[in-house]
């Protein structure tokens, strides 16, 4: 007897030594999760690109580590732009990428809603995953009696978050990702698109446009924008300079051909934007942002539809 109760005992004190060796490890742990995820400010500004910090969390039964916290930086460019353009607005954002500029409008900007649109899938995906990596803690949770780590929220998102994206102006259900080709296939197409946005904007755009359709594509977003904006809605554009898509035009053989063919200029859009076939009525220069890239140093417009007085 003696024998066989010996083990069981040693092994009841093992496992109690073990949990509670296991609650000082998790509250460690916690109190690490708490301390990675502070704010940093001292990181300089980039496009389009997110510092990625490790962090560590607590899994059941035992630590793993998860992965990174995605910081991103405060884009140059939101600068130029004045918050009252977007408070309470419907935005649109084509070739959103990962949504880095997006969810800045959503958080800063305060819009009634935003819709970031790509054509590349894998951006989207990415896009919605850096929307939980931003996801404040649920205030009814940070205020209630048990605190969890500010990391659970960054990789899980909050407890509820609304689908409905006009529910509420507040982020994150403001905002909202969708793959998406903005560019019509033929002029039929052009007009399918309803008024219904404030906004529009088209940032480190025009050249993957044009390389991608030539002329007639490029042509066809403008038509399609205008067309989509409520009156007196504002389209924000930063073109790209002809002398930047040579880098790019052996990509594919379709986009050599379509570089090859190219006739209208970028210096030729704001004529186009303001004449007769799409038919905006004024053109107002935002600045150039500030960016260590020269590349990155482009001016940014804004084109002003018809009002509806």
């Amino acid at each position: 007897m003696m024998h066989f109760k010996a083990p069981q005992l040693s092994l009841k004190l093992q496992t109690s030594q073990r949990a509670e060796a296991r609650l000082q490890i998790v509250s460690q742990i916690m109190e690490i999760s708490r301390a990675v995820m502070m704010p940093h400010r001292h990181y300089q500004p980039s496009y389009k690109k997110a510092r990625m910090r490790s962090f560590v969390m607590v899994t059941t039964p035992g630590i793993m580590v998860i992965g990174t916290v995605a910081v991103f930086a405060s884009d140059s460019r939101l600068k130029l732009m004045q918050m009252e353009w977007f408070d309470g607005k419907t935005v649109l954002d084509i070739g959103c990428n990962t949504g880095q500029v997006t969810m800045e409008i959503a958080q800063k900007f305060k819009p009634k809603s935003i819709l970031g649109i790509d054509i590349d899938e894998g951006l989207i995906k990415m896009a919605k995953k850096n929307v939980i990596r931003v996801i404040p803690l649920r205030t009814d949770i940070e205020q209630g009696s048990i605190q969890f780590p500010m990391s659970f929220s960054k990789v899980y998102g909050p407890i509820a978050v609304s689908n409905d994206l006009e529910s509420n102006g507040a982020f994150p259900n403001n905002i909202r990702f969708k793959q998406e080709n903005f560019v019509p296939l033929d002029d039929a197409s052009i007009d399918q698109g309803k008024p219904k946005y404030h906004v529009i904007l088209a940032l480190s755009l025009t050249k993957w446009i044009h390389l991608n359709w030539g002329d007639i594509g490029i042509k066809r977003m403008f038509k399609k924008i205008h067309s989509c904006l409520l009156p007196g809605g504002m389209f924000i554009m930063e073109p790209q300079p002809f002398l930047s898509y040579t880098k790019k035009k052996y990509l594919t053989h379709e986009i050599f051909q379509n570089y090859s063919s190219i006739s209208f200029k970028p210096e030729e859009f704001n004529e186009y934007l303001l004449g007769p076939e799409v038919g905006f009525v004024e053109c107002l220069p935002l600045g150039t942002p500030e960016n260590p890239s020269k590349g990155f140093q482009r001016p940014l417009e804004m084109y002003v539809k018809k009002g509806s007085k």
